[in-house]
């Protein structure tokens, strides 16, 4: 009983620490294009090459995390879809992510945040696997309920 116990309290520390480091993503602009920008890995580091078109495309693992409408734009009554660009590395993680079409009012950092904790399955060429380009958009529209959609 006293293992059970301590395992479940293990998993809830571990839960709160995921839950913790995901509130604290952080984001900036690039000085070259002003797109918001995130990059968890050090810009420096190369890659490889990357794919834009691929033979099998990278498919999201498991589901995305809910999007919350901002107070801020559900105040101002913004609403539109972000559109955000990202390389969907060969172990499935989403590198170089930036914001292509902003609507503001902090629904570009809540898309942001959700697709920096999204995790994929690789693209494949001709059956090896590659780095992959995406882009990928989250609509957020105030419905009868003034949830996003």
């Amino acid at each position: 009983m006293k293992l059970r116990a301590a395992a479940f309290v293990a998993f809830l520390l571990a839960l709160s620490a995921c839950m913790n480091a995901a509130s604290t993503i952080e984001f900036s602009r690039d000085p070259a294009t002003g797109q918001l920008v995130f990059a968890p890995i050090p810009e420096f580091e190369d890659i490889g090459v990357v794919y834009d078109t691929v033979t099998v495309s990278p498919q999201l693992i498991g589901e995305m995390e809910p999007v919350r409408y901002p107070s801020e734009a559900r105040r101002a009554n913004v609403q539109g879809r972000v559109e955000v660009q990202f390389i969907v590395d060969k172990t499935g993680a989403v590198r170089d992510l930036r914001v292509v079409k902003e609507i503001g009012a902090g629904c570009d950092e809540e898309t942001m945040r959700i697709m920096a904790l999204a995790k994929f399955t690789p693209g494949y060429v001709n059956g090896e696997v590659v780095n992959t380009r995406m882009g990928f958009s989250i609509g957020f529209f105030i419905g009868s309920r003034g949830f996003a959609w």
